[in-house]
Order: structure tokens, then sequence, then C-alpha cells
């Protein structure tokens, strides 16, 4: 009995992967439009997709699975395009290849498309400083030009892949045709030459990971906007994010998370996404933003957070000169549940995705509160763990363990993981938030071998920065420079404990000095140098 209820459990699930690859097959086919038996095929996803990197990426890691007919029908469109002629770009760095006649010919020039690609690598190598990609035998970077249907802006594909996961030989196609596409002409070149050459950088420089493919989406679509500020096309792309921001960031395609990275530009500046990048070898992604965020003396938590009161403010909530530059032509955040107040409370209890940000849209006659829940869940995120619940309540009475967020109205926010969560608080369409101002320095005492960052009593001023200084106990300044606030539940400023040449602090008390503006708070800490 248990030697054939193991052969069954194998049957079944054998035959769920063996759908998984039909339906990984079927969409396939359905994107390149070459769908013979007209089979109705459905999206794995309500996500518009962008390019087929991700799903090539994803055959090509199973193609021994496929059946000898599937596979014989997916080789000659995983392979390098057959084209009849080519020419080298003005750097001498793009080899553009392409046919002259045919369903494969360009209806644009060629010539532009090289030129294009010179000027992206100009902006992503020699000013962003990414490293270069891998190139052919040449010397010179492929690039492929192929009627791809009306659905796929281009590709990034390789010849091979070594141990490391990094790609080799490779190169991109992009489609002869623009015609289907919200973005056209030239804009169309601009932005997919943009996010296909930094699919390349990412799969021969750093690495090819399959589970961290919305990343690595994000990533080039961001990188869309960073070189050609100019051209949007990734507004098409935000609706499916801003509908449901309570959705596992890793459960998205990434083309509609482009603004998580114009968020980070715009807090930390542009090279943040690199160092992120440069980590993402030896961590998965959510762990590389926590890493790199931690360096900058912040955390994902209070950044993700932060990042949901930016995706707030847009449309008709925009606020000029604040949050996103762009963000009046963006797409309304849509709260994931709604609920009036009754006999002066409301309660809702919320099942939350690993890093996600929780809108609950709260109605009191005129008035609507709308908190927003952020987990910051990274473990769960990694490991594709069940969702943590928490509940939150609105009252207009003041009860212990209630905040207050507003005149007249209090919040309270509960969970068994209380330290994955935090909390903001919009009245009426205003930031209503709950800001407690730190009393000490924290954590104390201080040990390398646990923390990475130590927080000072701050308060906001208006350039968003403090002067720190830190003196040993007989007073010598070990330490002083420029700070960000962090303005997450509580008002600080963080410092990585490292003195003015870079080195850790020996084992003992030391001051610190937090000027704020016209105030400056003082007070001791302890290091513990293991």
């Amino acid at each position: 009995m248990r030697k054939n209820l193991i052969i069954i459990l194998v049957f079944i699930a054998s035959a769920i992967h063996s759908q998984n690859l039909d339906s990984l097959f079927n969409r396939f086919l359905e994107i390149r439009e070459r769908n013979p038996q007209g089979r109705q095929v459905t999206s794995s996803s309500s996500e518009p997709v962008k390019c087929s990197f991700g799903i090539v990426s994803e055959i090509k890691s199973n193609f021994n699975n496929f059946s000898p007919k599937q596979q014989a029908v997916l080789a000659p469109l995983l392979n390098r395009p057959i084209t009849d002629t080519s020419i080298i770009s003005p750097s001498g760095k793009f080899k553009i290849n392409f046919s002259k006649n045919g369903t494969d010919a360009p209806i644009y020039n060629v010539n532009e498309l090289a030129k294009i690609a010179d000027y992206v690598f100009k902006v992503e190598v020699d000013s962003f400083k990414y490293p270069v990609p891998a190139v052919d035998s040449d010397g010179k970077y492929d690039i492929y030009v192929q009627y791809l249907g009306s659905k796929d802006y281009g590709y990034t594909n390789w010849d091979d892949m070594d141990a490391n996961n990094k790609a080799i030989g490779c190169y991109f196609v992009i489609n002869s045709d623009y015609r289907s596409f919200p973005t056209q002409g030239l804009d169309f070149l601009k932005v997919t030459v943009a996010h296909e050459f930094h699919h390349a950088i990412q799969v021969t420089d750093y690495i090819y990971r399959l589970s961290d493919s919305f990343y690595m989406e994000l990533t080039s679509t961001s990188m869309e906007e960073f070189v050609y500020n100019d051209v949007n096309d990734y507004y098409n792309y935000l609706s499916s994010y801003f509908s449901n921001p309570g959705k596992a960031i890793v459960q998205s395609l990434g083309y509609n998370l482009a603004v998580w990275n114009i968020y980070l530009r715009d807090r930390f500046g542009i090279s943040i996404v690199k160092e992120m990048w440069e980590k993402m070898p030896t961590m998965r992604a959510v762990e590389c933003f926590s890493n790199v965020l931690e360096k900058h003396g912040s955390s994902l938590l209070k950044e993700f957070n932060e990042f949901g009161i930016w995706t707030y403010f847009t449309n008709t909530r925009a606020i000029a000169g604040q949050y996103f530059k762009e963000g009046d032509k963006y797409p309304l955040v849509k709260p994931g549940m709604q609920v009036q107040l009754t006999n002066s409370q409301a309660a809702v209890t919320v099942k939350s995705e690993a890093i996600s940000n929780n809108f609950i849209e709260v109605t009191d006659g005129e008035n609507t509160i709308v908190p927003l829940v952020t987990n910051a869940d990274i473990t769960s995120s990694v490991n594709s763990k069940s969702s943590i619940s928490f509940e939150m309540t609105i009252s207009k009475n003041q009860s212990t363990g209630f905040s207050s967020i507003y005149p007249g109205y209090y919040a309270k926010l509960s969970s068994a993981n209380p330290s994955l969560l935090t909390d903001n608080y919009f009245f009426n369409g205003k930031l209503a938030s709950k800001i407690e101002n730190a009393e000490f320095a924290y954590p104390q005492p201080f040990n390398y071998s646990k923390y990475s960052t130590i927080y000072f009593p701050a308060q906001l001023t208006s350039e968003g920065t403090v002067d720190l200084s830190i003196f040993s106990i007989d007073m010598n300044l070990i330490y002083s420079g420029v700070l960000r606030i962090v303005n997450g539940n509580k008002v600080v400023v963080g410092w990585n404990v490292l003195n003015n040449n870079g080195n850790k602090l020996s084992t003992g008390v030391y001051f610190y000095v937090v000027k704020c503006g016209d105030n400056i708070s003082k007070g001791k800490f302890v290091v513990l140098n293991d």
C-alpha cells in the first residue's frame, strides 16, 4: 500500500510538472505569435509582459525537460537569429545584425539603432560605472533585429552559462517592428536598448538567478528612465502594481516596480542601484536591499514604508516638489480593503505577504483614514513562506496600546510579528503619521557582531540632514560628518560606528553630539568590540 502511494504521488508530481512545462511552452508561443494549434492561452500573471528575457531564460533552464516535439519547436526560437547583413556602430563596440528583406527586415534605420546603442553604453558603463558586458570573439557585442510579434519589445539571450551562473556569449534581440507598441519610433529603440543592455550587464557580470528575475526586470525597466528621462514607456506597466501594492514583491514580474529603483535613486543617488547589484552574486535581491540600506543608515522596513507614502501621493494627490517628480502621471494606489467605522471603531485582520505595502481605507462619515502597514519579512520572502497576519484597529476612543494619529482618532497595530511591520496613516488625503522622538541611542550596548548601525535621537530639519560628532571618553573627536535623518516611527540618525579613518571603535564608552539646525542633543553609548 505504501509503495503504491509513493508511485501515485510521483505520478501526480510528474503530471503537475508536465502541466507547468506545457503552460510555459504555450505562453512562449503566444508571445511569439506562433501558436499553430490555435489553443486558448492565458498568461500566468495579470501583469503585462514587456520583454521575453524571463520566459526565454526559464525555458532554457528547463529545456531538457520538454518533450522531443516541444524541443524541436523551441530550439530555433532560442538560437541566434539568422541574418544576411551587419553593420558596426560608430564606436566599434556593437555589431548590428539584420536582414534586408522579409518579415524580419526592420522598419527603422539600423544606423539610428547603432547610435542609440553607443549612447546607452556611454551612460550605463561610462557614467553609471557598470562593468562592460562580455563580448564575442570579435570584441563586439551582438544585437540582432528580428520580428518578434506584436507583444515583445526584445529579449536578452546567451549561448552558455558558466558554473557561477554567468552568461557566456551574450547578445540581445530587438523587434524589427514597433507599430503595435505604445512607444514608437526612435523612442521604442531607446527604451528597448537601455533595457536589454542592462540585462546583458546583469547576466554576464553579476549573476542570472531565476528566483530573482523580478529584480532583473525591475532594474532594466528603471534603467530606461535613468538613461532616457524624457521617454516614459514604464508608465504603461504601473497600474498592475498600484492596483495591488499588497502583492509580495518577489511575485511581481518586475516591470511595474521600476518606481522602487526610481525612489531609491531619488533618496540616495543613482549609485545605490549598482551597490545592490554588486551584492547579488552572494545574496537574494531582498537581502541586497536590506544590506545596502543598512550601510546607508536606514533599513528596508523604513524605506519600503516611505516608498509606500510616495506611492500614495500620485495622480490627483501628487504634491509639486515632493515625492516622485513624475508622480502626477502615475495611477492612484488602490486600498486592499475598505471598511466603515461602526460604533466609533473599525477593526480588520489582514494576511500580509512578504515585502509589501498594505493600504486599508476606513471611512467615518466625511472623513477617510488610510492606514499604511508595511511588511518587511525578508526571511519569508527568500524562503517563499506563507503570509503573516496583523490586526489594524481605528477608534475614536483612546485606549491602552492606541496611538493618536489625528485629533479624535487613534490607531492600534497588533501582530505576532511586530518587528516585521511598521505603520503610517493618511487623514483626508494628507499624511497624519504618528511620530515619536527617540530619547536615547540604540541599540545599546552596540556590538559589531550583532549590529551594523547605531541610531541617535534627532529632530526633523528642512535639509533632511544633521551634523554628527562622536567623542572618546577623554573627549577626542573620532568622527564627524553630515548624515541623513531617518524619519520612520522614530526620528533618528543612523551611523555605521566607524571612525573618520573607516576603522571600528575599541570597546568603551563614547559621547555623541547631534546638531539638528539650532537644536543639539547629547548623550553617551557603549561599544563592545569582540
